[in-house]
């Protein structure tokens, strides 16, 4: 085998990648020291080879020196520090993939995703330099899923990814580029929120759907800035998220862009955003969330999908599932308030808006959807999907509501006459910002609309005529990965 070149980059995101990164494995495995040079690993799970009965695995018998490097990296997989059961899993799994005549497990491990998995855990535990990561799919992933979760709560006996600064959720080849990709949003967190470099958690193109973890203890992770676009998240799992950070400075929201395999569009409700953000309102330096098509006054005010019945049903036989030894920890050295952000207390008034920013003491930039700062627009329009259940004047003027240090403002979807409280409130503004926001030096909206994501629909990815931006991207991302001979 020769020498293979330093790679800052490692990719698996395909059946080729998965058929090449033996020599790696074999490399890094004698040599540790190769490993270092690795910075960004990119993972997705959900595009490895799915076994079939139809497809064919019969490698060549070992050389003597290829089953000695194969008995050593299954005996680095025995030094890892997982359970005996995941262990020798990842054992078979790589036993099977270079040891012609074993037959293939169609709905097990013992497969090429099993075996790329092994790898995977394999990297992520010698490449200690890796300040990037991109993956998708790892949260139904053998194995990766067990080696997060022991790494980031500190039950390995050689902790991984120490100098991580940055993980992106994100298909790499996304199996329809049109619609968004389920993915578990909170359980990421667990995952990597404790790493002690860990600075910053992006999200593109992904769902909030029967997700199994829709709420978490807050105040437990590292991260300070959170960014998620393109995306379909409900307002008590993002309230959630906003909530796990010990303290939040950047948060950016984008909602929508792609489209819903099952149909529908993301709801937010404003008064649930702002308790949650009210946690940091002393660390955020930006929020800038582009969310105009998910509000709607006729909703309740504020998010909160307990079920009674069921949390009646819960007790020591059957526990509810959220409350594991990982919810105990982070309950432990969270900041001891509800998980449930209705539970905070109201320390002002809301209305159908996100409150008052006024105390917001360190942001400097803030985008957001008029209706977001003043409700929806006055009188209600018939037929007008704003349409409100009550009264609803803000409880306060615009230049009462926003931060005292604020640099650059911007207003999502106002549109001069939608509602003449909006026009005064603006007009107000422009008079008043030079004496009462002297660092405010960009105002963007106001004279000129600012559309951005509102502009697509909730079937905005299925347009063939004139897709959305992001689906012209993915195609573009899955044109290069399958489409081109050499890599």
């Amino acid at each position: 085998m020769g020498t293979l070149p330093s790679r800052r980059t490692l990719r698996i995101v395909s059946a080729r990648d998965v058929n090449r990164i033996f020599p790696y494995l074999s490399t890094y495995i004698q040599d540790p020291s190769a490993a270092l040079y690795v910075e960004e690993l990119i993972i997705d799970a959900e595009t490895w080879p799915r076994p079939s009965r139809f497809s064919k695995h019969d490698p060549p018998p070992p050389s003597e020196e290829e089953s000695a490097i194969h008995n050593s990296i299954k005996e680095y997989l025995r030094t890892i520090g997982l359970s005996p059961d995941v262990t020798q899993q990842m054992i078979d799994a790589f036993t099977w993939k270079v040891t012609p005549g074993i037959d293939s497990d169609h709905h097990g491990f013992v497969n090429d995703r099993g075996y790329a998995a092994a790898a995977t855990v394999i990297f992520l535990s010698l490449c200690k330099n890796l300040t990037h990561l991109q993956v998708y799919g790892v949260e139904y992933a053998y194995f990766i899923r067990d080696f997060l979760l022991a790494n980031n709560y500190g039950t390995l006996p050689s902790p991984a990814l120490q100098h991580l600064r940055e993980v992106r959720i994100e298909s790499y080849t996304p199996q329809d580029s049109r619609s968004y990709d389920r993915a578990e949003f909170l359980e990421h967190f667990r995952y990597f929120g404790r790493l002690p470099a860990i600075e910053s958690y992006t999200a593109n193109a992904c769902l909030e759907y029967q997700i199994n973890l829709d709420l978490t203890p807050p105040g437990t992770s590292n991260i300070r800035k959170i960014s998620i676009t393109n995306s379909d998240v409900g307002s008590q799992v993002l309230g959630s998220i906003i909530r796990v950070p010990r303290a939040l400075e950047e948060f950016t929201f984008t909602a929508g862009g792609l489209a819903h395999f099952k149909g529908g569009s993301p709801v937010l409700l404003p008064k649930t955003l702002g308790k949650c953000l009210l946690e940091h309102k002393d660390t955020l330096r930006v929020i800038d969330m582009d969310i105009h098509n998910t509000l709607f006054g006729v909703l309740p005010d504020e998010e909160d999908v307990r079920d009674p019945y069921m949390e009646e049903d819960w007790d020591d036989e059957n526990p509810d599932y959220r409350i594991d030894k990982y919810w105990r920890l982070d309950e432990a050295s969270g900041n001891g308030k509800s998980a449930w952000s209705e539970d905070l207390e109201d320390t002002r008034a809301y209305g159908y808006t996100m409150g008052s920013l006024h105390d917001f003491v360190a942001l400097e930039s803030l985008s957001l959807p008029i209706t977001a700062l003043l409700g929806p627009p006055r009188p209600p329009r018939e037929g007008h999907y704003y349409y409100p259940r009550k009264e609803n004047t803000p409880p306060f003027r615009l230049v009462d509501a926003l931060p005292p240090n604020l640099k650059s403002l911007r207003l999502y979807d106002y549109q001069r006459g939608a509602d003449a409280l909006w026009d005064e409130y603006v007009h107000e503004l422009k008079e008043k910002m030079a004496d009462k926001f002297p660092l405010l030096a960009v105002l963007e909206g106001v004279d000129e609309p600012c559309v951005a994501n509102s502009q697509y629909g909730e079937e905005a990815g299925y347009d063939e005529i004139d897709p959305p931006p992001e689906v012209l991207k993915r195609n573009a991302r899955w044109k290069e990965q399958y489409m081109t001979t050499e890599q």
